[in-house]
Protein backbone atom coordinates (compact mmCIF):
# COMPACT_ATOMS: atom_id res chain seq x y z
CA UNK A 1 0.00 0.00 0.00
CA UNK A 2 1.44 3.40 -0.96
CA UNK A 3 2.49 5.68 1.83
CA UNK A 4 0.33 8.78 2.21
CA UNK A 5 2.47 11.90 2.30
CA UNK A 6 1.41 15.45 3.04
CA UNK A 7 1.76 17.37 -0.27
CA UNK A 8 3.40 20.38 1.38
CA UNK A 9 5.86 18.12 3.18
CA UNK A 10 6.74 16.38 -0.10
CA UNK A 11 7.08 19.71 -1.90
CA UNK A 12 9.45 20.98 0.80
CA UNK A 13 11.44 17.74 0.60
CA UNK A 14 11.80 18.07 -3.18
CA UNK A 15 12.77 21.74 -2.98
CA UNK A 16 15.31 20.97 -0.25
CA UNK A 17 16.87 18.31 -2.47
CA UNK A 18 16.88 20.71 -5.43
CA UNK A 19 18.65 23.35 -3.32
CA UNK A 20 21.20 20.74 -2.25
CA UNK A 21 21.88 19.67 -5.84
CA UNK A 22 22.16 23.26 -7.09
CA UNK A 23 24.47 24.28 -4.26
CA UNK A 24 26.76 21.27 -4.62
CA UNK A 25 26.70 20.61 -8.37
CA UNK A 26 25.44 23.73 -10.07
CA UNK A 27 22.70 24.36 -12.59
CA UNK A 28 23.71 21.56 -14.97
CA UNK A 29 23.25 18.92 -12.25
CA UNK A 30 19.70 20.02 -11.47
CA UNK A 31 17.87 17.42 -13.54
CA UNK A 32 14.73 15.48 -12.72
CA UNK A 33 16.79 12.28 -12.86
CA UNK A 34 19.38 13.56 -10.37
CA UNK A 35 16.62 14.88 -8.15
CA UNK A 36 14.85 11.51 -8.14
CA UNK A 37 18.15 9.81 -7.21
CA UNK A 38 18.74 12.29 -4.40
CA UNK A 39 15.27 11.56 -3.05
CA UNK A 40 15.63 7.80 -3.48
CA UNK A 41 12.59 7.54 -5.72
CA UNK A 42 11.45 7.66 -9.31
CA UNK A 43 11.21 10.63 -11.63
CA UNK A 44 7.43 10.38 -11.23
CA UNK A 45 7.90 11.26 -7.56
CA UNK A 46 9.28 14.61 -8.72
CA UNK A 47 7.10 15.25 -11.78
CA UNK A 48 3.95 14.79 -9.74
CA UNK A 49 4.88 18.10 -8.05
CA UNK A 50 7.24 19.78 -10.53
CA UNK A 51 7.08 18.99 -14.25
CA UNK A 52 10.46 20.49 -15.14
CA UNK A 53 13.46 22.45 -13.95
CA UNK A 54 11.73 25.78 -14.54
CA UNK A 55 8.95 24.80 -12.12
CA UNK A 56 11.58 23.71 -9.59
CA UNK A 57 13.31 27.07 -9.73
CA UNK A 58 9.94 28.80 -9.45
CA UNK A 59 9.27 26.65 -6.36
CA UNK A 60 12.61 27.70 -4.86
CA UNK A 61 11.68 31.34 -5.50
CA UNK A 62 8.35 30.84 -3.73
CA UNK A 63 10.09 29.15 -0.79
CA UNK A 64 12.61 31.98 -0.43
CA UNK A 65 9.80 34.53 -0.73
CA UNK A 66 7.93 32.87 2.15
CA UNK A 67 11.10 32.99 4.26
CA UNK A 68 11.51 36.67 3.41
CA UNK A 69 7.91 37.40 4.38
CA UNK A 70 8.55 35.87 7.82
CA UNK A 71 11.58 38.07 8.52
CA UNK A 72 9.76 41.15 7.22
CA UNK A 73 6.89 40.55 9.65
CA UNK A 74 9.37 40.08 12.48
CA UNK A 75 11.25 43.28 11.61
CA UNK A 76 8.06 45.31 11.40
CA UNK A 77 7.17 44.19 14.92
CA UNK A 78 10.43 45.57 16.38
CA UNK A 79 10.32 49.13 17.71
CA UNK A 80 14.03 49.53 18.50
CA UNK A 81 15.82 50.67 15.29
CA UNK A 82 19.19 49.20 16.30
CA UNK A 83 17.66 45.82 17.19
CA UNK A 84 15.67 45.82 13.94
CA UNK A 85 18.86 46.42 11.95
CA UNK A 86 20.80 43.84 13.97
CA UNK A 87 18.10 41.21 13.46
CA UNK A 88 17.91 41.86 9.71
CA UNK A 89 21.66 41.64 9.22
CA UNK A 90 21.87 38.50 11.38
CA UNK A 91 19.26 36.92 9.08
CA UNK A 92 21.77 37.19 6.22
CA UNK A 93 24.55 35.36 8.10
CA UNK A 94 25.34 31.78 7.11
CA UNK A 95 25.02 29.92 10.39
CA UNK A 96 24.30 26.41 9.19
CA UNK A 97 24.42 24.11 6.19
CA UNK A 98 20.93 25.06 5.00
CA UNK A 99 21.80 28.78 5.03
CA UNK A 100 24.97 28.05 3.07
CA UNK A 101 23.11 25.92 0.53
CA UNK A 102 20.44 28.56 -0.04
CA UNK A 103 23.04 31.26 -0.63
CA UNK A 104 25.04 28.91 -2.87
CA UNK A 105 21.99 28.59 -5.11
CA UNK A 106 22.33 32.27 -5.99
CA UNK A 107 25.95 31.69 -6.94
CA UNK A 108 25.11 28.56 -8.94
CA UNK A 109 22.47 30.40 -10.94
CA UNK A 110 24.32 33.65 -11.66
CA UNK A 111 26.08 32.24 -14.75
CA UNK A 112 22.77 31.14 -16.25
CA UNK A 113 21.04 34.49 -16.42
CA UNK A 114 19.12 34.65 -19.68
CA UNK A 115 17.27 31.44 -18.83
CA UNK A 116 13.71 32.64 -18.04
CA UNK A 117 13.47 30.68 -14.77
CA UNK A 118 16.85 31.97 -13.61
CA UNK A 119 15.90 35.52 -14.56
CA UNK A 120 12.72 35.14 -12.50
CA UNK A 121 14.85 34.01 -9.57
CA UNK A 122 16.96 37.17 -9.66
CA UNK A 123 14.01 39.44 -10.51
CA UNK A 124 12.27 38.30 -7.31
CA UNK A 125 15.04 37.41 -4.86
CA UNK A 126 17.29 40.46 -5.13
CA UNK A 127 14.47 43.00 -4.61
CA UNK A 128 13.26 40.88 -1.68
CA UNK A 129 16.69 41.06 -0.05
CA UNK A 130 16.75 44.81 -0.56
CA UNK A 131 13.24 45.09 0.93
CA UNK A 132 14.47 43.37 4.09
CA UNK A 133 17.27 45.92 4.37
CA UNK A 134 14.94 48.83 3.62
CA UNK A 135 12.57 47.74 6.40
CA UNK A 136 15.55 47.20 8.72
CA UNK A 137 16.49 50.84 8.16
CA UNK A 138 13.00 51.95 9.10
CA UNK A 139 11.59 52.23 5.60
CA UNK A 140 8.19 51.02 4.55
CA UNK A 141 5.50 51.99 2.08
CA UNK A 142 5.36 55.55 3.49
CA UNK A 143 8.91 56.15 4.77
CA UNK A 144 11.87 56.47 2.44
CA UNK A 145 15.42 55.46 3.27
CA UNK A 146 18.65 56.40 1.54
CA UNK A 147 19.20 53.91 -1.25
CA UNK A 148 22.94 54.32 -0.75
CA UNK A 149 22.48 52.88 2.77
CA UNK A 150 20.58 49.93 1.30
CA UNK A 151 23.36 49.50 -1.29
CA UNK A 152 26.04 49.56 1.39
CA UNK A 153 24.27 46.95 3.52
CA UNK A 154 23.50 44.74 0.51
CA UNK A 155 27.15 44.80 -0.50
CA UNK A 156 28.08 43.86 3.08
CA UNK A 157 25.56 41.00 3.26
CA UNK A 158 26.58 39.64 -0.13
CA UNK A 159 30.26 39.95 0.71
CA UNK A 160 30.02 38.21 4.05
CA UNK A 161 27.97 35.40 2.51
CA UNK A 162 30.46 34.94 -0.31
CA UNK A 163 33.37 34.86 2.14
CA UNK A 164 31.55 32.33 4.35
CA UNK A 165 31.03 30.07 1.33
CA UNK A 166 34.54 30.45 -0.07
CA UNK A 167 36.41 30.28 3.26
CA UNK A 168 34.16 28.57 5.82
CA UNK A 169 37.03 27.77 8.20
CA UNK A 170 37.81 31.48 8.51
CA UNK A 171 34.30 32.92 8.26
CA UNK A 172 32.65 30.88 10.98
CA UNK A 173 29.37 32.09 12.41
CA UNK A 174 31.32 33.61 15.32
CA UNK A 175 33.52 35.59 12.92
CA UNK A 176 30.43 36.70 10.97
CA UNK A 177 28.77 37.84 14.21
CA UNK A 178 31.85 39.85 15.23
CA UNK A 179 31.82 41.53 11.83
CA UNK A 180 28.11 42.25 12.30
CA UNK A 181 28.71 43.82 15.72
CA UNK A 182 31.43 46.04 14.26
CA UNK A 183 29.25 47.08 11.32
CA UNK A 184 26.45 48.01 13.72
CA UNK A 185 28.84 50.15 15.77
CA UNK A 186 30.09 51.97 12.70
CA UNK A 187 26.73 52.27 10.98
CA UNK A 188 24.72 53.46 13.96
CA UNK A 189 27.34 55.92 15.25
CA UNK A 190 27.20 58.15 12.19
Amino acid sequence: MPRIVDPQERTDEILGAAIKILSEGGFARLTLSNLAKELGGSIRLVTHYFRNREELIHGIVERLTRETDVILDELRSLDDPRERLRRALAWFLLGDLQDTREESVRLALRDHQGDPAVDEFFDVVEPSMRRVLRVALGGDETTEVHESDVDLLRIWTSGIALNAIERPALWTIEHQERALDHLLQVFTSR
